[in-house]
């Protein structure tokens, strides 16, 4: 679980990588693409903010800004206290540590009273000085042998000396930096045995390939804000290692096809469709499932393999699941809010299903795209089945969740401020967090506020599930897609 929220960002870089097979766009509908989303991600934070604080008064209830250690719900193995502060040793705007939810404060057992005073130094029994024999001194008991004398001499020496503590060992240079650069090692080693598979053309395999340059692209990433703090405010890792991801596969399909068109023909294969749910079914995809056929012009010996963005979708699915811990660490706070929670989600549901086909549609933007729109709030583990059950354009919705997701990580404190949002405002900040910034702007919150994190947590879960509901009912699917002109 520490794992996979640790790294929940590389899984969607994929998103962002396979943006160049996207269908064509004019530069027209893609200004205004643009508008409504930035229009609709303010109007939607600003109804989501409002809609709280009215709630709020409405319901009386006084804000729980303060986190006391008196609070009910808070499981005691996790969290035994609020007024704890949670950290992050990493760098990265939106990894998280694990260790952050764990208790800052170590309970210590009372020490416990050893049976032999003699073996510990803190010990308040005065060792005996030692006897110093003499010839006409006799120090031995009745029926005890020299042997034994000599033999309990010995052994209290061996107490003795086992009490000095033992210097420690210097680690060498070496494995310093094996330790250090573990990671990278392995990569790069992944990186360099990958070579030979790709650019043989008898072989001309795409898995190891991709996967060692993605991983590799995000280490440097997240090197950027650490070397240069005013970076975070605009260098987010997904952004930065999405640019240097396709830098390197065009370098290297440009050596090995010897013409810029082989690129796209190469990345067709980053992520080809075959994720855990039809590993096995024998199928040969290509292109996210767009293609059941290899090209002619680009052969490989592994067309029935997983791509590199397969393999990270699939761990996204597991990260999006490692979520619920906080919001099992804060569940009561669900129940004792449930009165601001249920309207806000479905009124956002509301606004989102129905109001973004109808103003894409009538600005001119493609039907397809426009319901595309309605996931644009959903993350992609609940996004996907959502657009494609109501035959949406699922690169739009890909593309705005993780822009949504970036925006609001990027931009969430200063326009809390300009809406004078208190920092310990939980509900309020995860709440609209949540709904308009999923999964990325959750895992932002684990480091900074684990209780708003569990409220944004619950926030986009129950708003994708209910969405991905009613796109299964066929009444509403056909009105959506009315609605667009289908």
């Amino acid at each position: 679980m520490n794992f996979s929220l640790t790294w929940i960002n590389v899984a969607f870089i994929p998103s962002f990588v396979i943006l160049p097979l996207s269908d064509p766009i004019s530069f027209i509908e893609c200004l205004k693409i643009a508008g409504v989303f930035v229009v609709g991600l303010a109007v939607m934070v600003l109804f989501n903010v409002y809609m709280i604080k009215v709630l709020k008064i409405f319901f009386n209830q006084v804000e729980d800004k303060v986190h006391s250690d008196n609070d009910d719900g808070v499981e005691l193995e996790v969290i035994p206290s609020r007024n704890e502060t949670f950290t992050s040793t990493r760098e990265d705007l939106t990894t998280i540590d694990l260790d952050s939810l764990r208790p800052t404060r170590e309970i210590t057992p009372p020490p416990s009273v050893p049976e032999n005073p003699f073996e510990f130094e803190s010990s308040s029994v005065v060792q005996p000085e030692p006897i110093y024999h003499k010839p006409q001194h006799v120090d031995t008991y009745p029926g005890q042998s020299n042997l034994d004398q000599k033999s309990t001499h010995q052994t209290s020496i061996v107490s003795i000396e086992s009490q000095e503590p033992t210097p420690k060992k210097e680690l060498s240079p070496i494995t310093v930096f094996i330790s250090k650069y573990i990671d990278w090692i392995l990569f790069g080693l992944m990186f360099i045995c990958s070579l030979p598979f790709y650019y043989i053309p008898s072989i001309h395999t795409y898995l190891p390939y991709h996967l060692s340059i993605t991983v590799l692209a995000y280490y440097i990433a997240l090197l950027i804000p650490q070397k240069y703090p005013p970076a975070k405010k605009f260098a987010h890792p997904i952004i930065i290692s999405t640019a240097l991801i396709l830098f390197v596969c065009f370098i290297g399909s440009l050596i090995y096809h010897r013409s810029p068109s082989g690129f796209l023909s190469d990345l067709k294969f980053y992520k080809t469709g075959k994720n855990y749910l039809n590993l096995f079914s024998g199928l040969t995809l290509n292109n996210n499932s767009k293609s059941s056929s290899v090209p002619s012009n680009n052969p490989t010996s592994t067309p029935q393999f997983p791509g590199c963005g397969d393999f990270l979708s699939s761990l996204m699915d597991v990260s999006i699941v490692a979520l619920s811990l906080p919001m099992f660490s804060h569940r009561h706070d669900f129940i004792k809010n449930s009165a601001i929670l249920v309207p806000t989600i479905l009124a956002s549901i509301g606004l989102c299903f129905f109001l973004y086909p109808i103003i894409c549609h009538a600005i001119g933007i493609a039907s397809e795209r426009s319901i595309g729109f309605i996931g644009r709030s959903v993350t992609l583990a609940l996004g996907t089945p959502l657009i494609a059950s109501l035959g949406g354009s699922i690169a739009l919705m890909s593309v705005s969740t993780i822009l949504s997701g970036i925006l609001g990580v990027l931009i969430n404190e200063p326009l809390f401020k300009l809406l004078r949002v208190d920092k310990r405002d939980y509900v309020t900040r995860g709440v609209t967090l949540g709904i308009n910034c999923g999964a990325i702007a959750t895992a932002h919150l684990l480091n900074s506020d684990p209780r708003a994190a569990s409220m944004s947590s619950l926030s986009f879960s129950v708003f994708g599930t209910l969405m991905v509901i009613m796109a299964s009912i066929g009444a509403i699917r056909d009105l959506v897609r009315s609605l667009v002109g289908l």
